[in-house]
């Protein structure tokens, strides 16, 4: 139950019967004379469905906003994530694309560093395969004249195999 001066004016001590529409107070008899003769009085019941049918409206308008809000920024926040997506799809295609062509570029200069010191080595080997082959030539001829001398006596072939040893 509710308190008795809850329902009777403060001021008068009178109980509460209308409401101002003027001042949005509830207000007893004598109120009306005193401060709300000439203003636009309802009984509490009529009072209380007009006020329903007010915060009623005033629901569905805030309803009707918030759905139209979420609305706009559940949209923009889906535009948005459709910009991030195709951003990050773009900046890492970028940077594959960038690691790809180093990774070229580095497999062209790789290449030519083999190719290169390939080169170089097959130049020594020819080079030390052309001195082999002269030396090899070299020892057949000593060994030529070592025998040539071998068909002399031993003081011919003393006397003469000091220059073939000094080749050899």
């Amino acid at each position: 139950m509710e308190p008795m001066t809850e329902r009777h004016c403060l001021e008068h001590k009178r109980p509460i019967l209308f409401y101002c529409q003027n001042h949005a107070v509830c207000v007893c008899d004598s109120c009306i004379t005193e401060k709300h003769q000439s203003h636009t009085l309802l009984s509490l019941d009529q009072a209380q469905a007009t006020i329903k049918e007010d915060l009623k409206t005033d629901i569905e308008r805030l309803q009707e906003e918030i759905c139209s809000i979420k609305q706009d920024d559940l949209k923009r926040s889906e535009a948005d994530l459709k910009a991030q997506v195709i951003e990050l799809k773009r900046r890492l295609s970028k940077r594959y694309y960038d690691r790809k062509k180093q990774l070229e570029e580095d497999e062209e200069y790789i290449l030519r560093l083999i190719d290169d010191e390939g080169l170089r080595t097959l130049s020594r080997i020819k080079s030390y395969s052309e001195t082999l082959t002269r030396e090899q030539e070299r020892i057949i001829l000593i060994d030529h004249d070592a025998q040539s001398l071998e068909q002399g006596d031993s003081l011919s072939f003393i006397q003469n195999s000091k220059p073939i040893v000094s080749r050899s």
